[in-house]
């Protein structure tokens, strides 16, 4: 999940430290009715899907790692 923009494990944040927090899943990458976001298109394309647990943390810390990171990414 992502909590303040930030890409953090979800199975080690208590409900208590988001509190006051903006708290963005999986499910709130693409508005309701939307396309799906690039990434989550990406790994879709190029089946980059693992189990209902795993894909999802891949997909939240891979955006993250695109906003932190940008233009300074490389293929590599």
């Amino acid at each position: 999940v992502h909590l303040d923009g930030k890409a953090v494990k979800s199975c080690t944040t208590l409900a208590v430290m988001a509190d006051g927090h903006e708290v963005k899943t999986i499910e709130g990458l693409a508005a309701d009715g939307a396309p799906l976001h690039p990434l989550q298109e990406a790994f879709r394309e190029h089946h980059g899907l693992q189990c209902g647990f795993c894909t999802p943390g891949m997909i939240m810390t891979a955006v993250d790692l695109v906003h932190r990171k940008g233009h300074d990414l490389s293929d590599e």
